[in-house]
């Protein structure tokens, strides 16, 4: 059945992303197949670090987030790669104090 790896990100920044593949890889070799990302209790922090991460599970140019500002010219995020596991079960846990990039 596989084991679920569980990451916990705590805020958003320009190295999320790769230390979020280090341990996606480090539980792969203990067996991980599927995911739980617990971003409860995340601030947020850097934009590109949240798609960057999302990029990890998505495929190449998929939307991840829309940013509108207040005279609603909108800007699209897309992943800019193909992610490292596309088809493995995905669980992304927030709470109440989850905002902004996550």
């Amino acid at each position: 059945a596989g084991k679920v790896g569980v990451i916990r990100i705590k805020n958003f920044s320009g190295t999320t992303a790769e230390t979020v593949k280090s341990a996606m890889m480090e539980l792969k070799e203990k067996g991980a197949s599927k995911w739980v990302l617990d971003l409860r209790g995340n601030p947020g922090g850097l934009l590109p670090g949240g798609v960057d991460t999302a990029s990890l599970f998505l495929e190449e140019d998929k939307p991840v987030v829309f940013v509108v500002n207040k005279n609603g010219v909108v800007d699209a995020q897309k992943t800019l790669t193909k992610g490292i596991d596309l088809d493995a079960p995905l669980v992304v846990l927030v709470d109440g104090n989850t905002a902004s990039a996550a």
